[in-house]
C-alpha cells in the first residue's frame, strides 16, 4: 500500500530556490530580520526587494518553518522545532560545500526532544486515509492462511534486515542474510559484528 505524505511535506515542492536559501540562513543563526534576511540573499547572488523578502517569510511562517517574534520594524523571525525536523534541505547544494565549511551546531539539540512532541507529521486527511487502509489491509488479511502470512512476514523481515544493515555498510548479501536468519549459519569471511547487526534489525522489529 501507497501511503501519502503528510500535507505539509507534499507542499515542500512548491517552495523555490529563494526560500530554500532562506531556510538556510536561519539553520545558522539564531534570528534574523526580514532585512538581515534580504543581506544575505544579496551576498548570495539573490536580487529580492524587501516586499518579496517579507511574502518569502510569510509563507514560511504559515508553513510553520520559521516564527516571528516582535513588532513593526523590531520584528525578527526563527526556526521553529517543524523547521528543525521537517524543513526541506537542498541536499545537492549541501553536498558541494567542503564538509568542514557546512552549517550545523557543535552539540546536540536536546530541546528537539519535547518539542518534536508538538510537530504534527500527518495532517487529520492524512490520518484518515491511513485509517481506511490499515481496516482494508485488516479486513483482507482476515482471511490469508496462517502458514502464508508467516512465511511472508518472514520474507520480508529478511529484506528489512539486509536493506537497514546495508544503509550501515554491511557487505551481508541478502542471500546471506537469508541464511543467517533462516538457518542461523553465518556468511564466511564476513565479520562477527556484521551477523550481529543483522539479527539486531530482525530482533527489533520483532519486538
Amino acid at each position: 500500500m501507497m501511503i501519502r505524505l503528510a500535507g505539509h511535506l507534499i507542499r515542500l515542492a512548491m517552495l523555490n530556490s529563494r526560500q530554500l536559501a532562506i531556510l538556510g540562513y536561519f539553520r545558522s543563526s539564531s534570528g534574523l530580520s526580514s532585512q538581515g534576511v534580504q543581506e544575505l540573499l544579496k551576498q548570495n547572488n539573490f536580487k529580492s526587494s524587501l516586499v518579496t523578502v517579507k511574502r518569502d517569510l510569510a509563507k514560511l511562517v504559515q508553513l510553520s518553518f520559521i516564527q516571528a517574534q516582535g513588532k513593526g520594524r523590531a520584528v525578527n523571525y526563527s526556526l521553529t522545532a517543524n523547521g528543525k525536523l521537517l524543513a526541506p534541505i537542498d541536499a545537492h547544494a549541501y553536498c558541494q560545500v567542503e564538509p568542514d565549511k557546512r552549517a550545523g551546531i557543535s552539540q546536540y539539540d536536546f530541546s528537539l526532544l519535547s518539542q518534536a512532541a508538538e510537530v504534527t507529521l500527518f495532517s487529520a486527511e492524512d490520518q484518515d486515509s491511513l485509517r481506511r487502509g490499515t481496516e482494508s489491509y485488516c479486513c483482507k488479511s482476515r482471511s490469508i492462511p496462517p502458514s502464508i502470512n508467516k512465511k511472508e512476514m518472514e520474507r520480508f523481515i529478511i529484506e528489512l534486515s539486509w536493506k537497514s544493515s546495508k544503509i550501515e555498510g554491511n557487505t551481508y548479501t541478502i542471500l546471506d542474510t537469508e541464511r543467517l536468519i533462516r538457518d542461523g549459519i553465518e556468511a564466511p569471511g564476513k565479520s562477527k559484528e556484521e551477523a550481529i547487526m543483522i539479527l539486531n534489525h530482525k530482533k527489533a522489529f520483532i519486538l
